[in-house]
């Protein structure tokens, strides 16, 4: 049922001439409220829905992503990211968060994935980040924030 609805499947990009340049998997996942609650609770409709006792959103995290070297800085990456967020915005159950694991000291990714709207969550001295993004949100920033 999962691959029927578009969750926990691996999709290929690939260019006008039949090349592969990348690809992304995709899981069915859910974000918790008390994972960044300050910034949670800010976001529209989350505060009606706290208060009714929902505190776990359907989301979809981006098990993997990839994009070939050989295509790397030609916007290829950002076109797959924006194709991932109108795949999850059409899904029909009602995904409301895109959720992605970067390593800490992978800069060039942390910068990438802050430039396309995604936030850092809360961590503890992990090697990895946790990072989401509100599908609802309408300012998608278009630069990583200073001090990345």
């Amino acid at each position: 049922q999962q691959q029927t609805l578009g969750l926990n499947k691996t999709f290929l990009f690939y260019d006008d001439a039949d090349q592969i340049i990348g690809y992304t998997s995709l899981l069915a996942w859910k974000i918790e409220l008390a994972a960044d609650p300050e910034r949670l609770q800010t976001l529209p409709g989350i505060a009606q829905s706290v208060t009714s006792g929902r505190k776990v959103f359907p989301a979809l995290l981006i098990g993997q992503f990839a994009v070939g070297a050989e295509h790397q800085g030609m916007g290829y990456g950002r076109a797959m990211a924006q194709w991932v967020r109108g795949h999850a915005m059409g899904l029909e159950l009602g995904v409301r968060f895109l959720a992605l694991h970067v390593d800490r000291n992978n800069r060039e990714g942390r910068q990438f994935w802050q430039s396309m709207g995604f936030l850092i969550a809360r961590t503890s001295g992990s090697k990895v980040l946790s990072m989401w993004s509100d599908l609802l949100a309408t300012d998608e920033p278009t630069s990583p924030p200073s001090g990345a």
